[in-house]
């Protein structure tokens, strides 16, 4: 089946499920040359997992990235390069129920009815255990280009629920758990963390990105849009994608993405099962109140990825018209 690669140049195929021995990647298209090691992409890795105890999703996922290929003497060769994530806390019975039921708001159903199969573990390929290696190809492409072309991302928690939260400096941001730009506000976020977790229920959430493009790749930004939205809505749980012209300068651009509440809440739900019965389900096992928080990193490694497969695209136009090519 397709829709497990994205990119046409600067290339990843992502493989595994969230309960499954190990999810990976393999990124193809990497220029040659490149400084590269486990210990960036594994910094990728941590910034991604819950960092605040108690507020977020209760699995405990070391996420320690091996690089099978494609890397020699701290660089790369140019040849695919493989990545591997072994699950740990894997703990298949808080989805026993699950093999006759299906989560509301989840893929499940859609998947099951379409194909006749489906991996009621933590939602198989559906989960956002699978963005792990999103991110840490994303680690790869955030070298590249932020090494070779000058571009940076930076994206922050700009609204939880009804609670705006400005952006107020970005060392405050490289500090912050929550992805908070202003620590003004971080009790205040955590609070409504707590509010939602001792509810039972999820709330929805708004990160903001701020992409800096050097002037030859700036001109070309409005172009590109489309190619950024298609990988920004391609992540669980993003609803809406909206692009701005950014106050830090001309050639930067800003773009706010919408995350849904978690579907998996605990509290009863009507739900039906295989044999299309009337049900009420409770979810139990791991979750996060919001996943919004944990998307920030998710979300650069998505810009990161789709930038990098367009300058190789525009770099290999302009090489074409160079030599007369088609």
């Amino acid at each position: 089946m397709a829709g497990n690669s994205f990119g046409k140049l600067f290339r990843v195929t992502s493989f595994g499920e969230s309960h499954g021995p190990a999810i990976g990647c393999v990124v193809d298209g990497c220029p040659p040359g490149l400084a590269l090691d486990a210990t960036r992409i594994q910094r990728a890795l941590d910034r991604r997992r819950p960092r605040v105890v108690g507020a977020l999703s209760q699995r405990s996922e070391p996420d320690e990235v091996e690089i099978l290929s494609g890397v020699f003497e701290g660089r790369t060769t140019g040849h695919p390069i493989a990545l591997l994530i072994r699950n740990r806390d894997v703990r298949w019975i808080d989805y026993s129920r699950l093999d006759q039921l299906f989560r509301p708001g989840h893929a499940e159903y859609t998947y099951w009815h379409k194909y006749g199969i489906n991996d009621h573990r933590g939602g198989g390929r559906a989960s956002a255990r699978e963005t792990a290696v999103r991110v840490a190809a994303g680690a790869i492409a955030a070298a590249w280009l932020g090494q070779r072309h000058g571009v940076e991302v930076r994206g922050w928690l700009s609204r939880i629920g009804a609670l705006e939260l400005p952006f107020r400096d970005a060392s405050q941001l490289a500090a912050s758990p929550l992805f908070v730009a202003d620590a003004r506000f971080e009790p205040r976020v955590e609070a409504v963390l707590a509010d939602y977790r001792a509810s039972g229920d999820s709330v929805g959430a708004e990160v903001a990105l701020a992409v800096g493009l050097p002037g030859p790749l700036a001109a070309g930004r409005s172009a590109w849009q489309g190619v950024l939205g298609q990988a920004l809505m391609g992540v669980n749980a993003v609803k809406a994608v909206e692009f701005n012209e950014c106050d830090e300068g001309a050639d930067a651009l800003q773009i706010r993405v919408a995350v849904k509440p978690t579907p998996s809440v605990h509290r009863p739900r009507r739900t039906i099962d295989k044999a299309g019965r009337a049900a009420v389900l409770l979810t139990r096992g791991k979750r996060d109140p919001c996943v919004g928080i944990r998307a920030v990193p998710i979300l650069e490694a998505m810009v990161w990825l789709a930038l990098a497969d367009l300058v190789l695209r525009e770099r290999a136009l302009h090489a074409g018209a160079l030599t007369g090519g088609g």
